[in-house]
């Protein structure tokens, strides 16, 4: 086998290549149209070069060149629309994956909706009530800061210390027993009369 030999058969594995993919015998099995047309130049290479060198196994494309062209033209658009088959058909897997997906959102948010605004009006519920609570307890803050700052706290302490005396003086007058005869006393007078 020559070198012009080797490089011919290279080239024929590179058409076939280009034309049928990796797995040619099996792409070839298909009868396409352009299957078909790729055997007859394949037949007319093998021919043209048995009847030039007088040996089999040979190939020579001169002679049907532009077929071979087509054909390598016609197998790849064949091999680009089934590749495109395989892409929409998992293009419409991908749409029923998605719309499925969204179902379920939706069907989440609708079951998640209901408690997300009974918590809302909780917490709104709770912030004003703590904002009441907190207005009051600044009021009367107010009024304690404004009893220190009058000028009538001196004889309002004065009254408290009063005040304070009295009930450590009633405490006493209750341990000691005075306080109930004075009660036992008071009833039995308004009794009588």
């Amino acid at each position: 086998m020559t070198s012009d030999d080797h490089v011919n058969l290279k080239e024929t594995q590179k058409q076939r290549y280009i034309v049928m993919g990796t797995d040619f015998d099996k792409q070839r099995a298909k009868n396409s149209y352009f299957c078909q047309i790729t055997k007859m130049c394949m037949r007319k290479a093998q021919t043209l070069a048995k009847s030039k060198s007088g040996r089999e196994g040979m190939l020579d494309f001169s002679a049907s060149e532009p077929w071979f062209s087509i054909a390598s033209v016609g197998g790849v658009m064949e091999i680009t629309a089934k590749e495109l088959e395989k892409v929409n058909e998992e293009v419409e897997e991908s749409k029923k994956i998605l719309q499925k997906l969204s179902n379920e959102i939706n069907q989440t948010y609708e079951l998640v909706e209901p408690e997300l605004l009974k918590t809302i009006k909780r917490i709104r519920d709770a912030r004003q009530t703590v904002s009441m609570e907190l207005q009051g307890s600044l009021s009367i803050m107010r009024d304690v800061r404004k009893f220190f700052l009058e000028s009538d706290y001196e004889k309002e302490v004065e009254r408290l210390e009063r005040f304070v005396n009295l009930g450590e003086r009633m405490r006493i007058l209750i341990k000691d027993g005075t306080m109930d005869a004075l009660i036992d006393a008071s009833i039995k007078l308004a009794i009588k009369e």
